[in-house]
């Protein structure tokens, strides 16, 4: 799904006007849903609530056979539950896998080097996040690979990438010497700082990159454990533009290449794309991908969890717009 910047089009004015209209057409979609749902008085947040902290402790919605059928065709609309991949739109330029989950960067894996024939692929990962059992036994059954308790989503990132690389694998891995500091707002610094990492290309010349999603962790005066500075999904796109920047690639898009379970975050993108003057898109696989993985996967995105993903659409889309309309 695109979010780009028009190049058919001149100014920053005209850019903030497209997008503006689209934005208000979106709210709009799910402010008349929620009258459809709940009644011409009803208001939002009584059909579509904000989320719990946990998605899944989320109460079921008591709406009839037509009403979920309503809500599951707009949100559909937006990306959610796709069955089939979602394409982002750019051509060429970068794509960036999210990381998570081991079957979802497989998943991405899929899709990251058909969307739009980019150049370069770039596997993105924690190296604080330990794989859960389950993720371990699915690698087990699926892949006959037998990696140890404490394998960290970073080693299972770059695991996928090896994989990716069957044009070349580097003998050794290269430092692009950019990175980023962890900090607040994470600048950018043109020195090797581990983060990113060339490790092969594939069949087709496409350069396959290693980035490592830092952070600082810290304990509070109780002791417990948090962490700060992290990148999030905008930052990690600013911080790919730049590097692209640097590199005199200015034209060259990004994509997001990501799961449909957070089809929200195609707002955080169009913002990031506004501020870093960039063509910016996201790329969602659908769940045969998953099924295609032998993942475990929900034959519909679960009822309950479509109240709370429509809201922070909403809330994102509200975001946006007044940031286009300043």
């Amino acid at each position: 799904m695109t979010h780009e910047i028009p190049r058919e089009q001149n100014g920053d004015q005209d850019l903030k006007t497209a997008i503006k209209e689209k934005t208000e057409m979106q709210i709009t979609t799910i402010v008349d849903l929620a009258r459809e749902i709940g009644g011409e008085g009803a208001h939002i947040d009584d059909v579509f609530p904000l989320p719990p902290e946990t998605r899944d402790h989320a109460p079921i919605p008591e709406w009839n056979e037509d009403q979920v059928n309503r809500v599951r065709e707009v949100a559909r609309s937006f990306g959610y539950g796709a069955v089939e991949d979602v394409p982002s739109g750019l051509r060429g330029g970068v794509r960036i896998a999210e990381g998570g989950k081991v079957w979802k960067i497989l998943a991405e894996a899929e899709l990251i080097d058909k969307d739009g024939d980019p150049t370069d692929l770039v596997f993105a990962g924690s190296p604080h996040r330990q794989l859960g059992d389950d993720e371990l036994d699915f690698l087990k059954t699926q892949y006959s690979e037998d990696f140890p308790p404490g394998t960290t989503e970073y080693q299972a990132a770059a695991w996928v990438a090896k994989l990716k690389s069957d044009g070349a694998i580097a003998e050794q891995p290269a430092d692009l010497s950019i990175g980023y500091e962890i900090a607040e707002g994470n600048p950018v610094v043109r020195k090797a700082m581990g983060q990113v990492i060339e490790v092969g290309q594939t069949s087709r010349g496409q350069r396959v990159v290693l980035l490592k999603i830092d952070r600082e962790n810290y304990q509070e005066e109780d002791g417990k454990p948090k962490y700060r500075h992290q990148p999030d999904t905008a930052r990690v796109m600013g911080i790919l533009s730049e590097a692209l920047s640097t590199q005199g690639r200015h034209e060259d898009p990004v994509g997001f290449v990501t799961s449909n379970t957070y089809a929200s975050r195609q707002v955080a993108i169009t913002r990031a794309g506004l501020q870093n003057g960039r063509q910016f898109g996201v790329a969602m696989y659908g769940r045969e991908t998953l099924i295609g993985l032998n993942a475990s996967v929900p034959a519909e995105t679960p009822l309950n969890h479509l109240p709370g993903d429509l809201r922070v659409m909403y809330e994102n889309l509200q975001k946006l717009l007044a940031e286009v309309s300043q």
